[in-house]
């Protein structure tokens, strides 16, 4: 009886052990990853904060050219190197820029006089989206403030992290949009049908 004795308490004191070793690991596990977490977050709100300060810049010195382009050509104004990070917490992350109401433009067409206005004024609620590529998956959305001009783009990893601002004509219409990333192509919706 006192071997038997011997050996649960043996087992009971290994099997609390397991579990205090096991909780103290989630613990730490838990913890890690909220700090992880938390830094990702915060460097992701801070690099929407700097593509958005740099397209309103961009933006502000831009709008005072008087470029003009001719009939299906683009201008490019003005561009701004990002220097973005590699990676955020040892993981991969994209940013893009996006035009929320690029379907709808405030004014499409103005007459004044009998003689037509080209340039089309669209309310772009432009924002900024940063998110990791792994997990966690966590996403920072921020807004563009003070801009009436599109957005789009995308970089990847702070690779070609280049704000662009172009002034093309369509038609006799004079567009501007600032566009993120490598791209040579310029998205503009103009209808839904």
């Amino acid at each position: 009886m006192k071997g038997q004795a011997h050996f649960i308490e043996f087992v009971l004191v290994t099997l609390l052990s397991i579990v205090l070793v096991a909780a103290i690991a989630f613990l730490i596990f838990g913890f890690y990853r909220n700090i992880t977490e938390n830094d990702a977050r915060q460097s992701l709100r801070q690099i929407s904060i700097q593509v958005s300060d740099e397209a309103t810049r961009l933006y502000n010195v831009a709008r005072g050219s008087r470029a003009q382009p001719t009939n299906y050509t683009s201008l490019l104004i003005s561009e701004v190197n990002l220097n973005l990070p590699r990676q955020i917490s040892n993981k991969n992350y994209d940013v893009i820029l996006v035009s929320a109401s690029q379907l709808v433009p405030i004014i499409s067409a103005v007459t004044v006089n009998n003689t037509n206005i080209s340039s089309v004024i669209s309310n772009s609620n432009a924002k900024v989206l940063t998110r990791l590529d792994a997990d966690p998956d966590i996403e920072v959305e921020y807004d563009i403030p003070n801009i009436d001009v599109s957005v789009q783009g995308r970089a990847n990893n702070g690779q070609n992290a280049t704000l662009r601002y172009y002034r093309y004509n369509i038609n006799g219409t004079i567009y501007d949009t600032i566009v993120l990333g490598p791209y040579d192509i310029i998205v503009s919706i103009s209808g839904v049908s």
